[in-house]
């Protein structure tokens, strides 16, 4: 779907109607997948573990992304809010979730240090995990409230840092509970398959999962343009007078085109994209409900075993995700040649 809709502009295309239409075909096309899959033979799943692995990855980035995104919109509505009806609700409720997020991320790094940093060789590994994510969030709550950052964002606060630093304590803890119990890096004394808190991690990357959806799906006017708003990469100003009638004039001749082909109307958002997205989605949520595990094959016989893998691919996300909110403070700062509008 993904590459059949590549570069549908507007919904007049006869590609577009693929979108929004044939779903008696799309029915039988999923239903003929699904019974294919059972046809699938055992080692095809070893690879695709690795597969969906990566995708996993990919889509915990576009998660992120999303998750910076409704950060700072949902500050910039609750600010508003409080400046129109100067109600002091919006200013508790503000500090309220603020606080709420920051003492579940102190709780967590809190039962990350007691639980799972015992002195076994390769078990270092996790205080080292642990430690980076408390300076670096550390480091973002003090660069959120930045007079610096202040005056560029002034609309830029603790919500936002609240939230990305909750995600990323809970990539981590994640990270931590997903590694093989061969590492003995734990001191609870429970079936690691039938954890209460590998049911907990399970519930929240679900929880995580539906709600960069539904964003998602909220906000499709402006999906197609959220990565580069986010990371600061839109159109620079027109200083000059001579770029700005230039501008004028390609405006005007685009309204004399759009004028010129009535009845076509854009696409609200990106078809390609989407489908991208959710295909990632359905490879993290794979990942999710299996615990990370990966089908291995040893003299003709495959065993799902969990690996370090997935643990150092959820840690790495979480850097990333300290680095991207790092930039979207910061750019402004850096780049200020360039017009940081999120309108």
């Amino acid at each position: 779907m993904a590459l059949l809709l590549i570069g549908v502009k507007n919904k007049n295309e006869s590609r577009a109607y693929i979108q929004d239409g044939w779903w008696a075909i799309k029915i039988l096309a999923i239903l003929a997948i699904t019974i294919g899959f059972f046809f699938i033979p055992n080692a095809g799943f070893v690879y695709y573990g690795y597969f969906s692995l990566a995708g996993s990855f990919l889509f915990i980035i576009i998660q992120v992304v999303l998750l910076i995104d409704m950060a700072h919109s949902w500050t910039e509505s609750w600010i508003m809010n409080y400046e129109k009806t100067e109600s002091k609700f919006w200013a508790f409720a503000l500090m309220a979730v603020s606080v709420l997020f920051f003492c579940l991320s102190i709780t967590g790094t809190a039962l990350m240090y007691v639980y799972y940093t015992k002195e076994n060789p390769g078990c270092w590994v996790n205080s080292m995990f642990i430690t980076l994510n408390l300076i670096f969030c550390f480091f973002i709550t003090c660069l959120s409230v930045h007079p610096k950052i202040q005056e560029k964002n002034p609309k830029s606060g603790l919500l936002q840092a609240a939230t990305v630093t909750l995600y990323s304590t809970y990539l981590v803890y994640s990270a931590i509970v997903s590694e093989p119990t061969s590492m003995l890096c734990t001191s609870l004394n429970v079936d690691p398959n039938s954890s209460p808190v590998n049911m907990i991690m399970l519930v929240i990357g679900v929880l995580f999962t539906f709600i960069a959806i539904i964003y998602s799906a909220i906000s499709t006017a402006t999906t197609s343009n959220q990565v580069g708003e986010t990371t600061g990469l839109i159109k620079e100003e027109k200083d000059t007078k001579e770029e700005k009638e230039e501008e004028d004039k390609e405006k005007k001749d685009k309204d004399i085109e759009t004028a010129l082909t009535p009845g076509e109307e854009k696409v609200s958002y990106n078809y390609s994209f989407f489908h991208v997205t959710f295909a990632l989605a359905v490879m993290y949520l794979c990942m999710v409900l299996t615990n990370w595990t990966l089908v291995n094959e040893g003299n003709n016989l495959f065993s799902a075993v969990p690996s370090i893998s997935p643990a150092w691919v959820k840690v790495t996300s979480s850097w990333v995700t300290l680095i991207l909110y790092i930039w979207t403070l910061i750019a402004p700062l850096i780049l200020k040649n360039r017009v940081f509008n999120r309108e």
